[in-house]
C-alpha cells in the first residue's frame, strides 16, 4: 500500500470516528464534576495547533484544529481503589508526583486502566503522542504506548506508524514502534496486515517486523492465517521469511491450536517453513493434546529438520525446558 493510500485511509477513519458529531456527555452527579481550567485549555490548544504555512499532515491532522478544548469529565469508575486520571496532563502529573514506587505503580496502572477513555479523544491522542516523544521516564513511555496501542479506533496505532516515517531519531522511532507492538486486539489485525503489506515483502524492516511480531502475539486464527499465507507466498517468491517464521513460532493463543496442528502436519500446505513455524508454536502449549499431536508427527516425519523441530517442541510442551526456553 502506498503512503498516499495509507494517508487517505487514515484520514477517512479519523473523520468517520474521532470527528463524528457527538452528543455532549451528561453531567455526572457525584464524581462527574466538570473541570475546565485555563491551563488545560492552553495545553490542549498548543498540542493541536498546526504549524504556520503548513497543510494538515498526519502529525497534526487538519480536522484536529476544529476540536475545541474539551470539558474534561471524570469517569465514574475506579481502578485499583484509586481515582482514574481525568486528562492526559492529570495522568502525567499523578505519575510524576508519586513519592514511592508503590504510588507510582498505582498511578501508572490507573492511567492504563483509563486507556479507552483517553484514546477515544482526538485531543488526548495528540497529547499522548507528544508525551510519547518527550517523556524521559521509561514507565511513562511504556504506559503511553499501551494506552495508544489499546485505542478502540485502530487509526491511532496507524497514525503512530505514519509518524514513524517522519521520525528523526532512533529513540523516537523505537517509541512509536512500541505503539504498534501494543496493538494486540483482534480488531488490529487488518491494520497490522496493511503495515506488513506496505513493506513489499521486506519483513525484516523495523515497522514490518513490529507488525508481523504483533500478529504472532495476537495469535488468533485470522492472525495465524495471515502469517502462514505470507510464509507460503514469500517462500515461493524467494523472500526472507525468517521474521514470519519467528513471529508464528511465538503464538500461544488457544483458539489457534487446531489450525497450528493441521499446519504442522502439512495439511493444506506442504511448505516446509509453515510446518516448521507451526511445530515451534505447538511447543508453546503444555497440554495433552499438543503432546499427542507432536508424538504422532515424530512417529511419521521423515524430514530431518522438521523431525528435530518436533522433538524440541515436544520437550517444551512437556515442560522439559532448556535454560533459554524462549528459543525454539
Amino acid at each position: 500500500m502506498s503512503r498516499s493510500a495509507v494517508l487517505a485511509c487514515l484520514g477517512f477513519l479519523l473523520l468517520t470516528s474521532a470527528c463524528a458529531p457527538r452528543e455532549p456527555p451528561p453531567a455526572p452527579r457525584a464524581k462527574g464534576k466538570a473541570v475546565h481550567t485555563a491551563h488545560t485549555a492552553a495545553v490542549v490548544r498548543a498540542s493541536v495547533r498546526l504549524a504556520p504555512g503548513k497543510p494538515g499532515s498526519v502529525r497534526q491532522p487538519a480536522h484536529y484544529e476544529q476540536v475545541p478544548a474539551p470539558v474534561v469529565v471524570e469517569p465514574a469508575h475506579e481502578a485499583a481503589g484509586a481515582e482514574l486520571p481525568r486528562s492526559v496532563p492529570a495522568a502525567m502529573n499523578a505519575i510524576r508526583r508519586a513519592t514511592t514506587e508503590a504510588e507510582r505503580r498505582r498511578a501508572v496502572t490507573a492511567f492504563i486502566s483509563n486507556a479507552s477513555f483517553m484514546a477515544n479523544n482526538p485531543v488526548s491522542v495528540g497529547l499522548l503522542l507528544e508525551t510519547l516523544k518527550l517523556a524521559p521516564e521509561h514507565d511513562v513511555v511504556m504506559a503511553v504506548q499501551q494506552v495508544l496501542g489499546q485505542a478502540p479506533d485502530t487509526a491511532v496505532p496507524f497514525m503512530a506508524a505514519l509518524l514513524y516515517q517522519d521520525a528523526t531519531t532512533a529513540d523516537e522511532r523505537e517509541r512509536l514502534l512500541g505503539v504498534i507492538r501494543h496493538a494486540q486486539t483482534p480488531s488490529a489485525i487488518s491494520m497490522l496486515s496493511g503495515l506488513a503489506d506496505a513493506s513489499g515483502g521486506q519483513y525484516a524492516q523495523p515497522l514490518a517486523l513490529a507488525a508481523v511480531d504483533t500478529l504472532g502475539v495476537i495469535g488468533s486464527p485470522a492472525a495465524v492465517r495471515d502469517l502462514t499465507g505470507r510464509i507460503t507466498t514469500g517462500d515461493t517468491q524467494g523472500q526472507n521469511v525468517q521474521p514470519l517464521v519467528a513471529a508464528l513460532s511465538r503464538t500461544v493463543n488457544p483458539d489457534a491450536f487446531d489450525l497450528l496442528t493441521a499446519a504442522a502436519r502439512g495439511e493444506g500446505s506442504a511448505d516446509a517453513q509453515v510446518r516448521l513455524a507451526s511445530l515451534n508454536a505447538l511447543g508453546n502449549y503444555p497440554t495433552v493434546a499438543a503432546r499427542a499431536a507432536l508424538q504422532q508427527i515424530i512417529a511419521q516425519e521423515t524430514d530431518a529438520d522438521l523431525l528435530a523441530a518436533a522433538k524440541k517442541a515436544l520437550k517444551r510442551a512437556s515442560l522439559d525446558l532448556p535454560e533459554d526456553f524462549a528459543k525454539p
